[in-house]
């Protein structure tokens, strides 16, 4: 088979795709670098298409490329990417307001489970990312405050936008919109910008 590590070829042991990616890790970390894409036969493979993968043996006949990166710079693109995504949410926020005020509830509701949806993949990349940094988000501070405590704040005003929605007030929902979740998406940002600092 014809093994490459960023377009290298790579002496690597294992005959399954799963023992030469371990493989792969083993030499990388010595570096702290990472596999971050894996390509067989000129096909990227990814979550469940790489699981399924995993137990496979690559035959002489194949092409295996893997490409590296240091933790850092994958910490750093995925939170700069979700930090787009979530500013971004700003006129999407003022639009669902626009349209609750118009008596256009549905197409509101619509808009909320997109904003929810960027909320959750938020959340999880500042998880991973920290992983990655080996930051505690425990002692994260961000403007004097725990990350806990922004957290904290997240989830209530949550709770509170699904109340509004179960009892169809879309006058205080809107209200919430229009004045309360600016000021989280800033939170928020400020708190992606201190991570995405610790990989500087």
């Amino acid at each position: 088979m014809a093994v490459y590590l960023d377009d290298r070829e790579a002496d690597l042991e294992g005959r399954t795709l799963g023992e030469l990616l371990e493989s792969a890790v083993r030499q990388l970390q010595s570096n702290g670098r990472m596999v971050v894409e894996v390509q067989l036969d000129g096909r990227t493979l990814t979550g469940d298409a790489l699981t399924e993968q995993a137990a496979q043996t690559v035959s002489p006949e194949q092409e295996l490329r893997l490409v590296s990166a240091a933790p850092g710079l994958v910490a750093r693109q995925a939170l700069e990417q979700v930090r787009q995504e979530l500013l971004g949410q700003q006129p999407v926020l003022s639009d669902a307001a626009g349209k609750l005020q118009q008596d256009q509830a549905g197409a509101a509701f619509t808009l909320l489970g997109r904003i929810n949806d960027v909320w959750l993949t938020t959340l999880q990349t500042i998880e991973q990312a920290a992983r990655l940094l080996e930051v505690n988000l425990a002692e994260l501070e961000v403007d004097g405050r725990q990350f806990s405590d922004c957290t904290n704040d997240l989830f209530a005003a949550l709770q509170e936008l699904r109340r509004q929605v179960q009892d169809q007030d879309t006058s205080a929902l809107a209200d919430a919109l229009e004045y309360d979740w600016p000021g989280l998406i800033e939170q928020w940002d400020a708190v992606i910008g201190k991570l995405v600092d610790a990989t500087k």
